[in-house]
């Protein structure tokens, strides 16, 4: 069984469990398990696999390595940046904050239906905030925002709302505009 060696590496923090939006911490089956720490992760998906590559290449063959990689690596963090500062909307000036305060925001992922970057509720259960995380090196434009936020619209809350009698607040989260 793996269940005692991945709680404690739950507890050192070096594993993250991750349970979808609107499953029970203690009955929920459905989890994934993520290394916590970006640097590790780095580590992992970058160093270790290209050792000898990264210890015996030229430069711009371990660049090339590090490129390949470095926007999946940083578009994780992003996401788990984004949805970490959605309980402290309320804080700042945003109009999301507004809205708010939310609780803790989570993925939502179930069989077919469509994955949520983020998934959060709001304190008083009112409303339902569906974000998504989106990484990019570059500036977005409006047509890229545009393009976005239709994409975010049709992808249907169904699963989600289920049961619920909630507004639906649909979020872009972006680095620059």
């Amino acid at each position: 069984s793996l269940s005692r060696p991945l709680r404690r590496l739950v507890n050192l923090d070096l594993l993250r469990r991750e349970q979808p939006f609107g499953e029970s911490p203690r009955e929920g089956k459905r989890s994934l398990y993520k290394i916590a720490d970006p640097f590790v992760r780095f580590w992992f998906a970058v160093v270790a696999p290209n050792r000898s590559l990264l210890s015996e290449g030229a430069p711009d063959t371990r660049l090339s390595l590090w490129r390949a990689r470095r926007g999946s690596l940083e578009a994780q963090v992003w996401e788990d940046l984004c949805r970490a500062c959605v309980p402290r909307l309320h804080t700042t000036a945003s109009p999301l904050g507004r809205l708010g305060p939310w609780g803790p925001a989570r993925r939502y992922w179930r069989g077919d239906d469509p994955e949520l970057d983020i998934v959060a509720s709001s304190l008083d259960g009112s409303r339902l905030l569906i974000g998504e995380a989106k990484w990019l090196s570059r500036p977005l434009d409006t047509a890229t925002l545009r393009s976005l936020a239709a994409r975010l619209l049709s992808r249907g809350t169904a699963a989600v709302t289920a049961g619920r009698d909630v507004e639906v607040v649909y979020a872009l989260f972006v680095p620059e505009i």
